[in-house]
C-alpha cells in the first residue's frame, strides 16, 4: 500500500477486497422520519432503453403504467429532480429515492436483497433534509457490498479488504463529508483512490496514473464552490480527458446534460460523471461508451424514463440529486 497524507488531503494506493452494514452511518433527519415509513412496493424488474432528456415540467402527461415504484408519497417529490446514467446490461435494475434516514436506508437495501437486488450506486447524506437515492442491480451471490461512513480510515481499510477479496470499487462519491461507496465482484491488479484534491493535484496525479497504465473509473467534485475532487483509477487504455467547467458552477442539470455529448465528434465518451452539483466528467476513447444514456428530470418523469430504459435493455448505473434542498452545502 502506498499512503501519503498532507493535512486533510489523502492519497491511497492499493494493490490488493464485506459489507460494513454497521459502519458509522448517519441517523439522518429524524425530524422528518415519521413522514416516510413506507417501504418499496411494486418492485417488478424490467429492462430499459433510452434517449437523452433534460427538462423540467409538470407531470400531467405521465403514463401511470410507466410508474412501477409507488413507495414514496407524490407530495414528497415536488420540485425535486434526479440525474441518471444508464448502461446496456441484460441484468435487471431498480432504484429507490426519498430514503431519509440511515435506518431506512438499511431497511430498503435489505428488502431489495431478498429479491436478489444489490446497490450499484448510492448518493445522498441524510443531512440538511437531503435523503439518499439508490440504484440497484440484480446479481448473483455474493453480490455487491456497500459502505457509508464519514471516517476516512474506515473507508481505506474497507477498500483494501475488498480488493484482497476480489472486489473492485464500482461507485464512490463524497456528500456532506460522507464516503458513499459500492464494491462489486471483479478482480483488478490495482485501484488507487484519492480525495480532497484540488484541480492541479488531480491533473498531476492523473498524469502519473496514466503513465502507470491506469485510467479514471469514477470521479466526483464536491465542497465549497466545487473545490475538491475525488477519483478512482484502474487499469485501462486509450485517450482520456477530464473536464470540470467553471468555479462557482451551480447548474448541474444544464451543465451535466450539456457535457454528455461535448466531445463525441472527437470520439471521446463519458466514462465517469460526478454526483454533486458541480460538474466534472472523465471522457475516454472507448467506443462502447457511446451507448450510455443520460437524463435529468423531475422524479416522476425520471421513473417513467427509467422504465423506458429497462424495456430496451438498459439499467440505471448512476443516480444523483439535481436540485435537492441543501445541494450547495
Amino acid at each position: 500500500m502506498n499512503l501519503m497524507q498532507n493535512h486533510n488531503r489523502v492519497w491511497l494506493g492499493v494493490d490488493g477486497a464485506v459489507m460494513d452494514q454497521k459502519s458509522p452511518g448517519f441517523k439522518g433527519n429524524l425530524a422528518i422520519k415519521q413522514g416516510s415509513q413506507t417501504g418499496p412496493q411494486d418492485r417488478e424488474a424490467a429492462y430499459g432503453r433510452v434517449g437523452i432528456a433534460n427538462e423540467y415540467d409538470n407531470d400531467s402527461a405521465l403514463p401511470e403504467d410507466a410508474m412501477p415504484y409507488r413507495s414514496r408519497a407524490r407530495g414528497e417529490e415536488a420540485g425535486v429532480g434526479l440525474f441518471g446514467m444508464w448502461v446496456e446490461d441484460t441484468r435487471a435494475g431498480r432504484f429507490e429515492t426519498n430514503v431519509h434516514t440511515f435506518e431506512q436506508l438499511q431497511h430498503v437495501i435489505a428488502q431489495h436483497a431478498q429479491d436478489g437486488f444489490h446497490p450499484v450506486d448510492i448518493f445522498g447524506s441524510g443531512r440538511f433534509f437531503e435523503p439518499w437515492s439508490v440504484a440497484f442491480v440484480q446479481n448473483e451471490a455474493p453480490g455487491n457490498v456497500w459502505q457509508i461512513t464519514a471516517d476516512a480510515g474506515a473507508f481505506k481499510r474497507r477498500h483494501e479488504d475488498m480488493l484482497r477479496q476480489g472486489y473492485r470499487l464500482a461507485s464512490l462519491n463524497r456528500r456532506h463529508r460522507n464516503f458513499n461507496a459500492v464494491w462489486e465482484p471483479g478482480m483488478t491488479r490495482a485501484q488507487p483512490v484519492a480525495w480532497n484534491m484540488g484541480w492541479s493535484e488531480l491533473m498531476s496525479l492523473d498524469r502519473r496514473q496514466r503513465e502507470r497504465g491506469l485510467r479514471i473509473a469514477a470521479v466526483d467534485r464536491y465542497g465549497p464552490s466545487g473545490a475538491h475532487y475525488a477519483a478512482v483509477w484502474e487499469p485501462g487504455e486509450g485517450d482520456q480527458m477530464i473536464e470540470a467547467p467553471g468555479g462557482l458552477n451551480a447548474g448541474m442539470p444544464a451543465s451535466m446534460a450539456t457535457m454528455v455529448d461535448r466531445y463525441t465528434d472527437a470520439s471521446l465518451f463519458v466514462q465517469a460523471i460526478g454526483h454533486n452539483e458541480h460538474a466534472v466528467v472523465a471522457y475516454r476513447s472507448d467506443a462502447p461508451l457511446a451507448k450510455r444514456r443520460f437524463a435529468c428530470l423531475p422524479i416522476a418523469r425520471f421513473r417513467a424514463y427509467d422504465q423506458i430504459c429497462r424495456n430496451g435493455g438498459y439499467r440505471l448505473a448512476s443516480i444523483s440529486h439535481a436540485n435537492w434542498l441543501g445541494n450547495n452545502t
